[in-house]
């Protein structure tokens, strides 16, 4: 178990990494949404937000492989974003966008090692 602790730890700050990007997207979209500048608090938060994931990404990187945290990243982030944009956002989320997110998925999980990452 003791081995295990840094990769449960890497994956956690990839949680919170994808957290603060995903809080990030809803403020940037806020700011394009009602048309702000780059000046707004909007635009300002989700600058400052995306800043913060980059330094929590770093700690995922002490953690685990580059492709242990970006596999992982790139699939929270994709479901996540899609949630955000048609529940928050009531963008349109058809048939067509799921199959496109599955397999996007798929091609993600396929870059999966088969032996698993050490």
């Amino acid at each position: 178990m003791r081995d295990a602790l840094p990769i449960l730890w890497g994956y956690a700050w990839v949680l919170l990494t994808v957290a603060f990007a995903i809080l990030g997207d809803y403020f940037l979209k806020r700011a394009a949404d009602f048309g702000h500048s780059i000046l707004s608090v909007d635009f300002s938060l989700g600058a400052a937000l995306y800043v913060a994931s980059t330094a929590v990404w770093f700690l995922s990187l002490k953690n685990i492989t580059l492709a242990q945290a970006g596999v992982a990243y790139a699939s929270i982030t994709l479901v996540a974003v899609c949630g955000l944009s048609a529940i928050v956002f009531h963008e349109p989320f058809g048939f067509r966008e799921g199959v496109g997110v599955a397999l996007a998925l798929l091609a993600m999980g396929l870059m999966i090692p088969a032996g698993g990452y050490n």
